[in-house]
């Protein structure tokens, strides 16, 4: 059957070499190091011998890879035709990607169907069509599981480049879509009980390979892997997924798990409250939190970590803030552990802001943040009770300050900083 048969490459129109070469590092310098999903060494060897023109699922990765490097670009080629629109950046190569991608691919799926979801999602975070990555994702995940991705046998006993490529484009999509179905109140599209593969290899890509054979795959004892980082963050989405399972999912799952009773909440938030506290406990000397952080890497991913942490707190503990038509049901006092954490979140990311290593920042967490802090200032006003609303304000406006600063880069905090100035009027605060 033709329909079977290898598809030829599109014709996809690419960068000049310059500019690809020039996107594809900052992809690499600013992207993969706090996402993952692809090895340097090999995309160089497979750029350099041209395979985006041979292959079509590399080509479309190829112009992924351009169109998410284009946002930190300050070349105007990397702009839409006839645009001056720094939103634009990157759009004309992933629109080619859209537009010529079979929607129904009888093939088997290959490494390249689910590496290109998450690059997917990876442009379309923070745009103004950040909506179609949540079920791109979704489909990622189920060609990975068609794959057998998601299970240690897939694997064989020995390492590959091609395994461990895999092995982090699987736990790549799990990381986004747990992200996005907390985000959009959403189910996660696989759990833990189904997955036994293990986390990516904390080794760097520079190590992978050696002539020596008995050295590849050591990492040097001395220096940190980038993808430690990673890895204690999906240790976060697992505490992440658990919460929106029970605390935020329905009534009829919560009666399956056998959450059910009048002490279950109490129950399930010490659970994860308890996991927090043992994630944070086991940070590695190198990612822990420290504003005076010489290296610049060590700092951003550390930021990105510790602001992840405080949001977790906040969605944990948001539903059971108490007001005056739901009273508290919980021991715990939710509404100072949210305000707390909320700062705490706003701290951090305004560190990494002005630092300058905030050209990928945890914007939703700040979003959240000042959202919480606001709340609690009208909050306070209605019940009569004290609150430094100056002091609390002042941390607002530092959210907003770092949102407007991000703006040219990312659409969405243009949307985030007008519901924030919105909200704030609304309240007639200062």
């Amino acid at each position: 059957m033709r329909s079977l048969e290898p598809i030829p490459v599109a014709d996809y129109v690419f960068p000049p070499d310059d500019l690809m070469h020039a996107l594809i590092h900052l992809y690499f310098d600013r992207v993969n190091n706090l996402m993952p999903l692809l090895h340097r060494p090999t995309l160089n060897t497979c750029v350099a011998g041209a395979l985006h023109h041979e292959d079509d699922g590399f080509a479309a990765l190829i112009l992924l890879v351009c169109a998410c490097g284009a946002r930190f670009s300050n070349d105007t080629r990397v702009l839409a035709d006839g645009s001056d629109n720094w939103h634009s950046a990157g759009w004309k190569w992933f629109i080619q990607v859209q537009m010529k991608r079979r929607a129904i691919n009888l093939r088997p799926p290959r490494l390249y169907d689910i590496q290109i979801p998450s690059l997917v999602h990876l442009y379309l975070h923070g745009s103004c069509m950040s909506h179609p990555s949540w079920p791109q994702v979704g489909l990622g995940i189920r060609l990975a599981q068609d794959m057998g991705a998601h299970r240690r046998r897939s694997y064989g006993t020995k390492h590959t480049v091609e395994g461990e490529l895999m092995r982090r484009a699987f736990w790549m999509l799990i990381m986004v879509d747990r992200s996005l179905s907390f985000s959009l109140g959403r189910p996660c599209c696989i759990e833990d009980e189904d997955i036994d593969v293990d986390f990516p290899t904390e080794c760097d890509d520079e190590y992978w390979t050696h002539p020596d054979p008995e050295k590849a795959w050591k990492q040097p004892e001395d220096k940190p892997s980038v993808i430690t980082f990673f890895n204690a963050a999906l240790r976060l989405k697992q505490i992440h997924a658990f919460a929106l399972r029970t605390l935020y999912s329905t009534k009829k799952s919560r009666v399956q798990q056998g959450a059910a009773g009048p002490d279950w909440e109490q129950h399930i938030v010490s659970e994860m409250d308890s996991a927090l506290n043992q994630w944070i406990d086991s940070m590695p000397d190198h990612l822990r939190w420290d504003p005076h952080k010489e290296n610049g890497l060590w700092l951003k991913q550390s930021a990105f970590l510790y602001s992840s942490y405080y949001s977790t707190q906040i969605n944990i503990h948001r539903a059971f803030i108490p007001s005056p038509r739901k009273p508290a049901t919980l021991s715990f006092p939710s509404l100072a552990i949210c305000t707390n954490a909320a700062r705490s979140c706003i701290h951090v990311l305004d560190v990494q802001f002005r630092r300058g290593v905030g050209e990928y920042l945890n914007m939703a967490g700040l979003f959240s943040s000042a959202i919480v802090l606001l709340l609690n200032i009208w909050g306070c006003k209605n019940a009569g009770t004290s609150v430094n609303a100056a002091r609390e304000m002042a941390e607002v406006h530092k959210a907003m300050e770092i949102i407007k600063g991000l703006e040219r880069q990312w659409y969405i905090g243009g949307r985030y900083w007008e519901v924030l100035c919105d909200l704030a009027n609304v309240g007639d605060l200062p």
